[in-house]
């Protein structure tokens, strides 16, 4: 007989970003592809709210009213969805497709929406491989574009919630 031992190994926090840049606008009377290792996360900006019709670089540039619901999903590829599950950590936007831009405004913060944020909904996090959350689109000062940026989490079984509903 021959004993083999052996141990897996997953990166447990992994970041995303949309790889469209989003032009709100005012109303007049008033979000790429990251690799690690084997596995494929995606985030994605959908048009509808049941999270279908993603857009794409073909219906660049995008332009969204202030306050028009965004709907954000993410999911990955690689690890068996019977063993892990995966959550979002953080959410920061950006005026640059830059993750490391300094000028940055988080909305997210330890998988729980910031105070005073506009409201975020959870619609799924934790319980598989995807993640979809909505929340309103908003606008960055003086600046023109806002790209958003996660960061996610792979947990063994499902991932403990921290925030659960809108906040």
């Amino acid at each position: 007989d021959i004993l083999v031992t052996y141990n897996c190994s997953y990166p447990l926090t992994m970041n995303a970003s949309l790889n469209v840049g989003l032009n709100p606008y005012l109303s007049p009377d008033h979000l790429s592809i990251a690799r690690f290792g084997t596995h494929v996360l995606t985030m994605q900006l959908f048009k509808y709210s049941n999270y279908t019709g993603s857009y794409t670089m073909a219906d660049l540039p995008i332009y969204i009213k202030v306050g028009t619901p965004l709907y954000i999903g993410a999911s990955i590829m690689g690890p068996d969805p019977q063993r892990f599950s995966m959550k979002i950590d953080s959410c920061y936007a950006t005026p640059t497709s830059n993750p490391s831009d300094p000028i940055k405004y988080n909305f997210i913060s330890d998988s729980c929406p910031l105070p005073g944020f506009i409201t975020i909904s959870f619609i799924q996090d934790g319980v598989d491989l995807m993640v979809y959350f909505s929340m309103k689109a908003f606008r960055m000062a003086r600046y023109s574009q806002v790209y958003l940026h996660c960061s996610f989490s792979l947990c063994a079984g499902k991932c403990s919630p921290s925030c659960s509903g809108t906040q």
